[in-house]
């Protein structure tokens, strides 16, 4: 199995398919954010089409996750689904980053019968296969009716079997990143450099160059997050 620091250099990546933004603002850099974005133009570094955001939009990236859980647990069916939570970086709660949530919908069954393919699909989910970074598992691009990719209400789910190793990986690195102040300064600020780094990178590539800058900080951290949750699980 790939280990979830394959995983979490990408996670934040923005869904796939362009969409047209129903409601805009209209920030110096002349691109275009979506309403519920609205903060102050400072607070965001563009990585190509892709915002970063300095200081980040928690009250929208929680009504985000709020609005479309509940979109895929109807989909896959609320008696089918065990839990939805948060998980990557996004989840730290003023982790600076890309505005994406992502999400992970442990279930009773897997995988995903075509009948829950078919709904998650016609909720705007787009199924993107087999994830690269762990066995069973399997990811959709999707969110808001209306948002661009890479933008607030933007949202990456992993659908998994209960039980699935890597669930816990990925809370760990969350409740490690939140709990432990060092851990958050040395992955924000690593993220913060990178993305300043990147505005001024190659085209098309600002957002990978960003995810490459801050590799060696997140498989880092990743590791002590799995150290100190077999600590914390030992009291």
């Amino acid at each position: 199995m790939v280990s979830m620091a394959a995983h979490v250099g990408t996670i934040a990546i923005a869904a796939l398919g362009h969409r047209s933004l129903p409601l805009v603002l209209h920030c110096h850099s002349s691109r275009a954010l979506p309403l519920v974005a609205m903060q102050a133009s400072t607070d965001i570094l563009w990585l190509g089409d892709y915002p970063f955001y300095t200081v980040q939009p928690t009250a929208g990236m929680d009504a985000a996750f709020a609005r479309n859980s509940e979109r895929v647990r109807a989909a896959l069916g609320a008696d089918e689904v065990l839990s939805i939570s948060r998980v990557g970086s996004s989840a730290v709660v003023g982790m600076p980053g890309t505005p994406v949530v992502d999400m992970v919908a442990v279930c009773k069954a897997w995988p995903p019968t075509a009948s829950q393919l078919d709904a998650l699909n016609r909720a705007g989910f787009d199924d993107r296969g087999l994830a690269p970074h762990a066995e069973d598992d399997r990811w959709f691009y999707g969110g808001d009716e209306g948002a661009a990719p890479g933008t607030l209400g933007r949202c990456v789910v992993h659908v998994v079997r209960e039980g699935n190793p890597w669930t816990a990986e990925a809370e760990a690195f969350v409740a490690y990143v939140s709990a432990v102040p060092k851990a958050f300064a040395a992955y924000s600020e690593v993220k913060l450099e990178g993305a300043r780094l990147a505005v001024n990178g190659r085209d098309g590539m600002r957002l990978s160059e960003y995810k490459q800058r801050k590799h060696k900080v997140c498989m880092r951290v990743l590791r002590e997050a799995q150290v100190w949750a077999r600590k914390q699980a030992a009291r």
